[in-house]
């Protein structure tokens, strides 16, 4: 993984990692294993700050809110998430697999037609 970010830095961005904070985005409800295994080879480069936020957050920020649930289909499974304030916690967190994916996406445009009408 080091050898990824190593290539990453200097032949795709030209960056010195020492110089720059660093954003990951990370799954929610991901095992402290998962987080340390990403972190470890960015903290050898000497980065001066490294933040991991949920991709549901993230996605909510982008799009100007605060306060909003965010569901994201995926490949193979499925993650609600409900954030006040830009929080989010790990109690309103819910996981679906494939089949649920392969239900809702059946069911989109039933809810568009009730919703809007």
């Amino acid at each position: 993984m080091e050898q990824v970010w190593q290539l990453l830095f200097t032949n795709e961005l030209c960056i010195f990692p020492s110089q720059h904070p660093m954003l990951v985005t990370k799954p929610p409800l991901n095992l402290k294993g998962n987080r340390e295994w990403i972190a470890e080879p960015i903290v050898a480069f000497n980065t001066p700050n490294l933040y991991a936020e949920i991709q549901n957050v993230l996605s909510l920020s982008a799009s100007g809110r605060m306060t909003e649930n965010v569901i994201d289909f995926g490949d193979g499974i499925t993650h609600t998430v409900s954030t006040y304030e830009q929080t989010s916690s790990t109690t309103s967190v819910f996981r679906g697999g494939s089949d649920h994916v392969v239900f809702k996406s059946g069911d989109s445009d039933d809810m568009e037609v009730s919703v809007c009408d």
